[in-house]
């Protein structure tokens, strides 16, 4: 019971995380640097930072989301060697996924979006995801949505969802690539991390987890929200109702249906 409340909490930390994202956006390393006064404990680190700067704008078209890193690791105290080191994977990871944005002929359509986006997808691979998940939302996507920016809207939605959940690699690429193809709305979609913990609490394997979410998916409720999605497992196949065959031979006319006297029987005299 505790992974999953541990789960959801952070779930909720990440969310609260990526919403003010496009807040700290906007504040790019120079001017968080020349303008903050905490900046004076990350002065030793400045040749780094600027270098990992220039390579972020270079590929990312921004250094956003080492802006956020920044008054982030300031408001909790971070030391100067850790961050950088930190930065500095971080600074690969995103630069591998702006590739492979490219690759397919998908990118933020502006530097202020590119900020936005790419700093949260820096949230959601600090919460334990990775380039490959990343693949899974961005391809599902596409194939959902089109190459346009509502796929890259759909694919961050879908790895805040995600995030942080207790899952082995294969249930959470398969969780990945449902919840980004679905008809739900994206709106909808966070409100299946609830009940995927509803149903790893109930004792269910992460697989069958995955497996109980992603068969609601298929069937395409109109209104899938926890409440449609069974928390005990998958529902078991609801019996049909029988059918008698239809008798061999001539039909009976109407009226002389199985069961059914034949006209004027009842006053038919001997």
């Amino acid at each position: 019971m505790a992974r999953p409340l541990f789960a959801l909490r952070l779930g909720l930390a990440i969310a609260l995380a990526a919403r003010i994202a496009p807040a700290v956006s906007a504040q790019e390393v120079d001017a968080w640097l020349a303008r903050t006064p905490e900046a004076g404990a990350y002065l030793s680190i400045r040749t780094e930072l600027d270098g990992l700067a220039a390579r972020a704008r270079a590929g990312l078209s921004t250094d956003a989301p080492l802006a956020a890193r920044l008054v982030e690791a300031a408001s909790k105290g971070v030391s100067p060697e850790r961050l950088v080191e930190s930065l500095s994977s971080e600074t690969d990871s995103l630069l591998a996924c702006a590739g492979l944005l490219r690759a397919r002929g998908l990118i933020p359509s502006s530097r202020a979006s590119a900020g936005v986006f790419f700093t949260q997808v820096d949230i959601a691979f600090r919460a334990g995801l990775g380039l490959d998940d990343f693949q899974a939302a961005i391809d599902s996507s596409i194939a959902s949505k089109g190459r346009n920016p509502s796929a890259l809207d759909r694919s961050l939605v879908v790895l805040s969802t995600v995030a942080a959940l207790p899952l082995d690699e294969s249930s959470r690429i398969a969780l990945i690539t449902a919840l980004a193809a679905c008809a739900l709305p994206d709106q909808k979609l966070p409100s299946l991390r609830v009940s995927l913990i509803d149903l790893l609490a109930n004792n269910l394997s992460p697989a069958e987890s995955v497996k109980t979410i992603v068969q609601s998916l298929k069937a395409e409720a109109p209104d899938m929200t926890p409440a449609h999605v069974p928390s005990g497992g998958p529902a078991p196949p609801q019996s049909q109702p029988h059918q008698q065959p239809p008798a061999s031979g001539k039909q009976s006319p109407p009226g002389q249906g199985h069961g059914s006297p034949p006209p004027n029987s009842a006053g038919k005299r001997r």
